[in-house]
């Protein structure tokens, strides 16, 4: 995300790319660099302790969150508990959650986790019929919806632009205005609004303008927009179009991504979005601003497609964590940027080194970020404790290892050396994010775009990511072992 740090570009040690850790030691003397290299276990140790410092990061904020249970695997039981328990103020519910429990016993399940239900989503394929009687049976079924949705106490419904092959609707704007209009008086008899998406793969309605446009023209009260970024930026949107919306933007849908070169969009959609802090969008504070200079002032949720998080069964509250962590880091970024007001602090850590105990042994001891010694001034320490305690990291570095997610192999300077940095290799892309969020996030540190260790697959997805400061220092790449 190049608007956190103003887009700056980073100094990169080195010219050539090395492939192994061992060839840096092979480049250096002795007297520049005293290497240990430690394939270790990283614990798992990612979990918000911080509990009481995120409820009063959030009071900061200006937005409260909300979170979709598409982005898990499991029940939707799990899904609430987790959404819970991290500390959302609300969450999305998708139809196909309601195969599992009836509306009313969800309902009274959120309430008694203090939830709020932000949003009933999708309603597809409701719009440009030239066949009236098709377009009839779909306001039955929206009717039908309605009536669910008020057995939720929700009242807003999330309808995205129609996907069906041109072969079975019309292109005919004048069609598609009047369609929608008929469905939004309808939704008016049960106090209900809508939310209209440009989904990014949708036959006619598929861009920002287009969108906006369409809701123009329907031109009613309980008609607006919803606002997702990754329909905004994999057609790179202007931002610019959302002004004078205003009352008009319903709902905001928040992701990251990194920028992938995919043969299909809903490919990319699917199984590719990350959490704010975890991808590389360049404009998500921006966007903030905009919605923010607008007037809008309803939640930001997080819609997240992604199949490392499904593929993890039972960690739906790991997943939920994160999502919350990544969602509250914007808002700080934005409020520094935006509103003159900094909550996370911003600091250098020089160079990184390894205890004895840790760097006199072998393969195989677990690792910890408590093993590593920061080198800073005092005042730095107080702000590196002060970021991981308002992000709810404040046991991070005292507990014990306990999970295999993560490998490491570290290269510890002396403080002579010119380099310095720290390898973290883990074993699967859950954590590639994870990892990638608490860097940017408690650090400060920003993607070094241009260092010789970066690597990715041949479509653009990442496998190597280097991080660091705009003024040198401590730089920490990131790899993945397993894909």
């Amino acid at each position: 995300m190049s608007d956190y740090i103003g887009n700056q570009q980073i100094p990169t040690p080195g010219t050539s790319k090395p492939s192994t850790p061992t060839e840096i030691k092979a480049s250096l003397s002795l007297e520049q660099l005293d290497t240990q290299i430690i394939s270790a276990i990283v614990q798992d140790e990612l979990s918000i302790d911080g509990a009481n410092n995120l409820q009063a990061l959030k009071r900061s904020v200006p937005y409260k969150t909300s979170m979709a249970t598409i982005t898990f695997n499991g029940t939707i039981w799990e899904k609430v508990d987790a959404v819970a328990s991290a500390g959302f103020d609300g969450i999305e519910i998708m139809t196909p959650d309601l195969d599992e429990i009836t509306p009313q016993e969800l309902y009274q399940y959120c309430q008694s986790k203090k939830l709020e239900i932000t949003v009933l989503q999708p309603f597809r394929d409701l719009e440009g019929y030239d066949d009236e009687s098709k377009f009839q049976k779909k306001l039955e079924e929206l009717e039908r919806t309605f009536k669910v949705m008020k057995e939720l106490h929700t009242d807003l419904l999330m309808c995205c632009a129609n996907c069906l092959p041109e072969s079975e609707i019309s292109l005919d704007e004048s069609t598609i205005i009047q369609q929608l209009t008929a469905a939004a008086d309808l939704a008016a008899k049960y106090n209900i609004r809508i939310a209209y998406e440009n989904l990014s793969w949708a036959t006619h309605i598929f861009t920002l303008d287009k969108l906006c446009h369409i809701v123009r023209k329907v031109n009613r009260p309980n008609f607006g927009l919803c606002l997702d970024t990754f329909h905004i930026n994999i057609h790179n949107s202007s931002l610019d179009l959302i002004d004078n919306m205003g009352d008009k933007i319903f709902f905001v849908q928040y992701c990251d991504a990194p920028i992938l070169k995919l043969n299909t969009i809903i490919e990319y959609a699917r199984n590719y979005r990350v959490f704010p802090g975890q991808g590389e969008y360049s404009n998500i504070v921006g966007m903030l601003a905009k919605i923010y200079n607008n007037g809008y002032r309803g939640y930001l949720s997080l819609e997240v497609f992604n199949a490392s998080f499904r593929e993890h069964t039972g960690r739906c509250k790991l997943v939920a964590d994160d999502a919350l962590r990544g969602l509250l880091y914007l808002q700080t970024v934005f409020c520094n940027q935006y509103l003159g007001k900094q909550i996370l602090a911003s600091f250098k850590i020089e160079y990184a080194s390894m205890s004895t105990s840790i760097t006199s042994e072998c393969t195989g001891r677990p690792f910890s970020w408590s093993d590593l010694t920061f080198h800073m001034d005092q005042s730095s320490q107080a702000l590196f404790k002060h970021n991981c305690e308002t992000l709810g990291y404040s046991n991070y570095y005292n507990t014990q290892p306990s999970s295999s997610d993560i490998s490491a192999s570290m290269l510890s300077p002396l403080q002579s050396s010119s380099i310095s940095r720290i390898i973290l290799k883990v074993n699967n892309r859950l954590e590639y994010n994870r990892q990638c969020l608490f860097i940017r996030s408690v650090f400060g540190m920003s993607h070094i775009h241009n260092d010789p260790y970066n690597a990715a697959t041949d479509f653009g997805l990442p496998i190597v990511s280097t991080f660091g400061y705009t003024s040198g220092g401590l730089i920490i790449t990131l790899s993945l072992n397993q894909e």
